[in-house]
């Protein structure tokens, strides 16, 4: 690597980066939103409600039962995704802090790199294959899928942001936010 990296990130892990992080790890895309949501939800909401109404002797039609089965679905993964998902964020947070608050993602001309209290991560940008920039942060992706991520809340000033995009971008391909959006 060169004698001293070319843009430097310092961030403080946040609750908000942590429930971002859990929206895309869990739901990501509006396919796999309605993916999840009926494999975790609806189909045991409905195995159960049939179990229920053979229990009962078949009082219940079969609309009845999809019905009753998808409202207490959604219900459920209402109530699953708000109480989980706030207490996944908060152990996520504590986990990250653990591991360095702050951590400083130095970006080499020829690495990207996320240092740690006790190690440090690197990722070449050859493996890296394009970048998707969202709301909290930046994702930089491989061949397999998301490899690491920069997030913006380590970023302190509109400037800076600009700069990070605008390297980005010579360094990968991908969808950039334009910059009246940020």
């Amino acid at each position: 690597m060169a004698a001293s990296p070319e843009l430097i990130v310092t961030w403080s892990p946040t609750l908000a980066d942590a429930h971002a992080s859990l929206r895309l790890g869990f739901w990501g895309t509006p396919g796999r939103v309605v993916r999840s949501v009926f494999l975790l939800f609806v189909l045991p909401a409905l195995l159960f409600g049939w179990l229920i109404n053979v229990g009962m002797g078949l009082r219940l039609s079969g609309a009845q039962l999809i019905a009753i089965s998808v409202v207490a679905a959604l219900a459920w993964g209402g109530l699953f995704g708000l109480a989980f998902g706030a207490w996944l964020a908060r152990f996520m947070l504590k986990s990250q802090r653990a591991q360095g608050d702050p951590q400083k993602i130095l970006l080499w001309p020829d690495a990207i790199e996320r240092v740690l209290k006790d190690s440090k991560i690197t990722h070449p940008w050859s493996a890296i294959s394009s970048i998707e920039e969202t709301r909290p942060a930046f994702i930089l992706h491989g061949a397999a899928g998301p490899v690491t991520s920069i997030e913006k809340s380590g970023i302190p000033s509109i400037v800076e942001l600009e700069a990070l995009r605008t390297y980005l971008r010579t360094k990968k391909p991908g969808k950039y936010l334009s910059d009246e959006s940020t």
